[in-house]
């Protein structure tokens, strides 16, 4: 009843066929799987990094402890209150609360933006190592759940209240979609400008050191600059390449594997792990909604 009053506030518009099209795109009712396969895979990729700080969160975010807020690096940002000891680890596992219930889908959208604002917040008091590309974007996902319904579907919030097969509005995917699009070229915008990642000189430096987790398959590669060089120089075509193409059916396949490829290779020779996985915790938003539904119900 409250999902038809809902469609009754937002009628399709009687303009041309461009603003049916609009309005179908972003309005149109589809099933809420894959919002909700988005929901559990992101909550539970931040949630590794997250428990791992979990015991050191007085030392890194409290006054008690050494905090590198972005203030102190970028003088005139706003400055955020810093919590002493106590408050900081209760505020902490809230974060880490809220995470779990998000995973599981119980109050999914109060969790989601409860996580997003939280994440966002511990990432500005430790500039040096919590805020990374990874917590932004993170931050943007948690968000965009929040406001969609990110709960109507494998969640514990649907199974109190008896719902099965519900259908919501596609306008939280697609935003999903535009942010991983946006993402992708600016980062091809990014690379394209810098003439040592087109040389594989970036690459080659990661694949010889242990910064993140250890990568021995990066070590072998790396002793062929050229073979680097040219798996670097196809990675930001493949980058510039997929916000535009990935909206036609018939090149969407491809691309998205081709995306799954490439977090992988940078998980295997570049020793990233909890990167690839938040961006990767996106993807469902590629899968036609019908099919992940089906995919879903058949893991049942």
């Amino acid at each position: 009843m409250a999902a038809r009053r809902y469609n009754a506030r937002r009628p399709a518009p009687e303009g041309t066929a461009v603003a049916r099209d609009w309005h179908r795109f972003f309005f149109a009712r589809e099933s809420a799987a894959p919002l909700a396969a988005v929901r559990v895979l992101l909550c539970a990729a931040v949630l590794i990094p997250v428990a791992s700080r979990w015991p050191h969160a007085r030392e890194l975010y409290s006054s008690d402890g050494a905090p590198a807020p972005i203030w102190a690096w970028w003088p005139g940002s706003a400055e955020l209150p810093i919590l002493g000891g106590d408050a900081c680890v209760a505020l902490y596992s809230a974060l880490v609360l809220a995470l779990a219930c998000g995973v599981v889908g119980y109050r999914s959208r109060v969790a989601c933006g409860t996580a997003g604002v939280l994440t966002l917040y511990f990432g500005l008091l430790d500039v040096t190592g919590t805020l990374t590309k990874y917590t932004v974007i993170a931050f943007h996902g948690l968000m965009i759940l929040a406001a969609g319904r990110c709960g109507a579907a494998w969640s514990v919030d649907a199974w109190l209240a008896g719902e099965r097969d519900v259908r919501v509005e596609a306008w939280p995917r697609r935003l999903l979609q535009v942010f991983l699009c946006v993402l992708y070229f600016a980062t091809a915008l990014t690379k394209v400008k810098s003439p040592e990642y087109l040389s594989g000189e970036h690459t080659l430096f990661w694949m010889r050191t242990d910064m993140n987790f250890p990568h021995p398959l990066g070590w072998w590669l790396s002793q062929s600059p050229v073979l680097v060089m040219l798996s670097a120089q196809l990675a930001l075509l493949w980058e510039a390449a997929m916000p535009a193409l990935v909206w036609r059916p018939r090149l969407r396949g491809p691309l998205v594997w081709l995306g799954v490829a490439f977090h992988a290779g940078t998980a295997l020779l570049l020793g990233l792990w909890v990167f690839p996985l938040i961006v990767l915790a996106f993807y469902p938003v590629w899968g036609e909604p019908r099919r992940v539904a089906a995919t879903l119900s058949g893991l049942r």
